[in-house]
């Protein structure tokens, strides 16, 4: 799992909170010294992407699924909306 911590370009924008919310589920991030892969990018801009790319591209070394060309892969979007 590699997890993508979108929007965070937006003004109102509290990665640090999801990152907590995260752990609580019991999914620890790199960033605060888990397993999971993370990084924090805005599709908007670009920012982070490159490092998001670069996350993905490691976990599939390590996963040796450039060795299998067979396997699938599952990619799952979790979004949530803010009802002002």
């Amino acid at each position: 799992m590699v997890v993508a911590l979108n929007k965070i370009d937006r003004e109102q924008a509290n990665p640090d909170d999801l990152i907590l919310e995260l752990a609580n589920q019991g999914v620890e991030i790199d960033e605060i010294n888990g397993e999971v892969p993370s990084a924090r990018i805005s599709g908007l801009t670009g920012l982070g992407i490159d490092i998001l790319e670069d996350k993905v591209i490691e976990l599939s070394k390590k996963l040796k699924l450039f060795e299998d060309m067979e396997c699938s892969a599952q990619c799952y979007v979790v979004e949530t909306n803010v009802d002002e």
